[in-house]
């Protein structure tokens, strides 16, 4: 009885190849376009073709390479230009955010250093970067911190 069955269903399992296989050829050929058992055929491919077609895109960031702040084009005035000036009152300079350090993680090459921000949220800032809106991380020493605010130097510690 388990003969009987075994050949029964590797009948019923060569059979059913035999008619994959068909589909297939017969949809690189493109006979009976749009009917269904083409289509089937299509739906079947289509994820067979697009792992051929993939590949990657060389995006430019290696996270194995050390942090470069990315350059800023620099305005050039000419002596005609002059930078306009308002005769108006002078806006006070504001004070430096509350800002503070919570650890440094210091190296020669890469320093690192954790910055607790206003918000309650912290970030991990390098020599060079801009956090909050105009705060920029000049360097980082072992005990100390030294960032440019609004053309001012301050030192955290």
């Amino acid at each position: 009885m388990k003969k009987v069955l075994i050949t029964l269903l590797f009948i019923a399992a060569v059979a059913v190849y035999v008619w994959d296989a068909f589909l297939l050829v017969r949809s690189f050929k493109g006979d009976n376009a749009g009917s269904p058992a083409t289509e089937i055929a299509r739906q079947t491919l289509a994820p067979m073709q697009l792992a051929r077609a993939a590949h990657f895109i060389e995006c430019g960031k290696n996270p194995f390479l050390p942090y470069k702040e990315a350059s800023k084009p620099k305005l050039a005035l000419s002596a005609q230009s002059a930078p306009f000036r308002s005769a108006g009152p002078k806006l006070e300079a504001r004070p430096l955010p509350a800002i503070s350090i919570n650890g440094i993680m210091w190296s020669e090459t890469n320093p690192v250093a954790i910055i607790n921000l206003p918000d309650g949220s912290s970030t991990v800032a390098k020599p060079g970067q801009t956090i909050l809106e105009n705060v920029v991380i000049k360097k980082i020493e072992k005990g100390q911190v030294t960032v440019v605010f609004e053309k001012k130097q301050y030192t955290l510690k």
